[in-house]
This record gives C-alpha cells, sequence and structure tokens, in this order.
C-alpha cells in the first residue's frame, strides 16, 4: 500500500492542496528505482544510518506521490536508523511563546513515521515554543509513535540521556544539544526539576592571533556535554551527536553580510564564499570535542544551508546538512500560522531568495559497531519560495549540490569525490 492510500484510510493527517509543481518536477526522466537500486548496498554486519537537516514543518509532506519525491523517502524508510533534527514543536498543549514560533499538531509525527523517520533531535531554538508542558506532550506523543527522540526531557538528567534504538543486537544511540552563542536563551537549559534542553552556551573573547572577538563554549557546558558523551559511549555500540547551532559568524563586529533583496521569486547564484557558508572556529572546537569524548560521528543543524565535512580522528562531522523541510512560505508568502508580526513578514519574504537555502542532502552513513565504514551524500533540492518541501533533484540540480559540498568541504580536506550522481567520503 502506497503512503497516500496509508494516510487516507488510517487518517493520521489530513490531505492539503499543494501549490502547483513547478517546472521541472516529474519530468527530468530519471529511472529512480534502478537509480536507488544501484546505490551502495550494506555487507554483512553493516548498518545503515540515513541523517537529514533540519525539519520546519507543519503540514503534511509524505503525500505528494511524485517519483523523485517518493524515492526520497524511500531512501530514508529504508535505512536502519533515519534521524533528522525535529525544528518543530509538536505537541496540542502549552503556552505559545513569544517571537517567531515553529508548532505542529502531533498528526505531524504520524506523517514523519509514514516518511521515513525514526529517531530525531529535539534540542533547538524551537524546543520551548510551547513550554514545558508543550515540550513533555511532543516527547510523549513522538515515543508513543515509536519515535527515539533526545536532546530534552523533564529535567537535566534525561535532557543529557540518550535516545537508543537497538538494530539487529546492536545499540545505537543519539544525544543531541542546542548551542547558543550569548545568554538569551537560559530559559531553554534543562534543570535538575525543569523542563529543558542540552544547552551550551558561549560568549565572545579575544583570542591571540584573531583580528576580532570570537565566540567561544563556555567551560562548564563543555563538561556537562563531554561526561554525557562518555556515558553514552559506555551504553551503545554507536554513538551519533547533534548540534543545533545558533552560534553566529566569525566576522568583524556590525559587518552586514546579508546580501540585497531580490524581486520576489527570483534566485540569486550561490556564493560559496560569503560568510553564510562558513563554519565558526566555536562550532569546529565543540565537534572535534564531540568525537575526542567518544562520538562515532556529528551532525551540525541551525544555518539552513549546507556546510563542509570533515573527517576528523577518522570520524565524520557534517556541518551542516541544510534542511530537509523548510516550510515558512507558499508562492512566496509568508505562511499564516506561523503567526509572524510585519516586521518578521517581511524579512522571511525577502531573504529566501539565495540559490543556497533550496540544496540539502541526505548523509548516508554505513557503520559496523562504532566504525564508520562508508559514507555517501545524497543530493536533495527545495524550491523554499514554493512550499519548502524536499525531492531527489534532476541531474543539473544534483551537479549544483554535489559541487557545493565538494567545495565547501575543501578546507576540511573532507576528501568528497563525485560518484555517479551523489557524492563519497573517502574514509
Amino acid at each position: 500500500m502506497d503512503r497516500r492510500n496509508m494516510l487516507k484510510l488510517g487518517g493520521a493527517v489530513a490531505m492539503t492542496t499543494m501549490a502547483a509543481p513547478r517546472a521541472g518536477f516529474g519530468q527530468n526522466n530519471i529511472n529512480w528505482a534502478e537509480r536507488i537500486a544501484r546505490l551502495p548496498q550494506p555487507e554483512p554486519e553493516e548498518i545503515v544510518i540515513t541523517a537529514c537537516g533540519d525539519m520546519m514543518v507543519s503540514d503534511p509532506v509524505s503525500n505528494r506521490g511524485l517519483p523523485e519525491v517518493d524515492a526520497l523517502y524511500q531512501l530514508i524508510g529504508d535505512a536502519d536508523i533515519s534521524f533528522g533534527n525535529c525544528e518543530t514543536t509538536i505537541a496540542d498543549t502549552g503556552t505559545l511563546r513569544g517571537g517567531f514560533t515553529q508548532t505542529a499538531h502531533p498528526r505531524m509525527l504520524d506523517d514523519f513515521r509514514l516518511s521515513g523517520f525514526n529517531m530525531m533531535s529535539l534540542a533547538n531554538n524551537h524546543t520551548m515554543d510551547l513550554g514545558q508542558a508543550g515540550l513533555m506532550d511532543w516527547i510523549e506523543e513522538s515515543e508513543s509513535r515509536g519515535i527515539t527522540v533526545a536532546g530534552a526531557g523533564a529535567n537535566l538528567e534525561q535532557a543529557l540521556a540518550p535516545g537508543v534504538r537497538v538494530v539487529n543486537g546492536k545499540r545505537i544511540g543519539l544525544l543531541a544539544f542546542f548551542c547558543a552563542n550569548n545568554s538569551s536563551w537560559e530559559d531553554f537549559r534543562a534543570g535538575d526539576n525543569k523542563a529543558g534542553c542540552g544547552l551550551i552556551s558561549g560568549s565572545t573573547v579575544s583570542v591571540p592571533g584573531e583580528p576580532f572577538g570570537i565566540a567561544l563554549p563556555h567551560a562548564e557546558d563543555m563538561q556537562t556535554m563531554t561526561d554525557a558523551i562518555r556515558s553514552a559511549r559506555a551504553q551503545v555500540d554507536t554513538l551519533m551527536v547533534s548540534f543545533h547551532m545558533n552560534w553566529g559568524l566569525d566576522t568583524p563586529p556590525g559587518e552586514n553580510y546579508q546580501r540585497a533583496e531580490a524581486p520576489l521569486g527570483s534566485i540569486v547564484p550561490a556564493d560559496l564564499n560569503a560568510p553564510l557558508n562558513k563554519v565558526a572556529i566555536g562550532r569546529q572546537l565543540i565537534a572535534h570535542t564531540a568525537i575526542d569524548a567518544g562520538a562515532d560521528m556529528v551532525f551540525g543543524h541551525g544555518p539552513h544551508v549546507l556546510h563542509g565535512i570533515e573527517l576528523y580522528q577518522g570520524k565524520p562531522v557534517f556541518y551542516s546538512l541544510g534542511h530537509i523541510f523548510f516550510q515558512l512560505l507558499r508562492n512566496g508568502r509568508a505562511l499564516p500560522q506561523m503567526q509572524m508580526n510585519p516586521t518578521m513578514v517581511q524579512a522571511v519574504e525577502s531573504r529566501y531568495f539565495l540559490e543556497e537555502y533550496r540544496w540539502s542532502a541526505i548523509a548516508r552513513i554505513f557503520v559496523r559497531g562504532s566504525e564508520v565504514t562508508r559514507v555517501q551524500m545524497i543530493p536533495a533540492y527545495m524550491d523554499v519560495q514554493l512550499n519548502g518541501y524536499p525531492y531527489l533533484p534532476s541531474n543539473a540540480e544534483a551537479d549544483d549540490v554535489n559541487s557545493a559540498l565538494v567545495q565547501l568541504s575543501q578546507p576540511f580536506n573532507g576528501n568528497l569525490r563525485v560518484e555517479d550522481w551523489y557524492t563519497e567520503l573517502l574514509i
């Protein structure tokens, strides 16, 4: 039974009217079944993990029925572990906090399961959009659907505990943290008797040899993270660690690096040398420390654009996979359910014209115990101005994403090689 019929019969998610597909959808004549079938397959005792970027969406995603969409969800669902960073509070209780919030009804979790996801990070800048009650409802609703979550809980101990799934007798663990380089997110921090997430905060400091201040993480939070990783390492065979980074850029204070606005519906070609595509020093320090403490792989989130891939101590660091769902606009206009004020509406409608926001990647990772044996980076694409839903791209679109990944990974000696229609990380 296909996913659309499952939705109709199960009533999991109401069908919605979608904007008309953009030119090129379903018209690239790619045999997706054949293309997916010729991807490398796991060898004995290997487990396959697919990892995606930010999941910011409140409407159904699994019901579109296009070959390049169905193939994307097949790729996700066929893996033993299918992970994403859920940047949407999914609950029907709680009190809506002020500012830019992102929430969805628990039915969205049924849709995520139909799309193939079974493991999610909850630690990000939308963790507390419905307060502590909403967070606890989100955790309960996720777990009731068989989705393993990490990064948040009723107290600090729960927020720092790994989410664990067992695959072929092997324990796959996930830890997740929200990283912010200022004090404005302290109310998100889980405490002894307070629901919240694992938070790593930072401050801007002077660093010898640097012309301006650099945001670095606080030592006590790094110690807490290190202790949590070491504890989780003793409980699992494979350890994944996710960081949502609201960390900012290593740029001179007061500089404005936002590119000029463009007419509605236009696309400005990518500039991979722009600060938006760079990895801040503090982010790299956090990722390296996680690997040193025992993580087998690290996922970075938050920038909503692709960043490079590093092989550090033989372990992959995916600094940003972009977003897998990014539902802020419909046909170029801000969605009313986002409840944005006029200033936010103007900012959203005038910002996401950059080509970089259309690119995404799915990391397809093979592991044997604690050893990462192979990694493929599968390109994905979306029209963020139309609806922000992903699909597997045309050959020309895939070339753009693959080329960007190779270029962005060069500063990290990422050793990415284009292989067929995707890229391979040379381990």
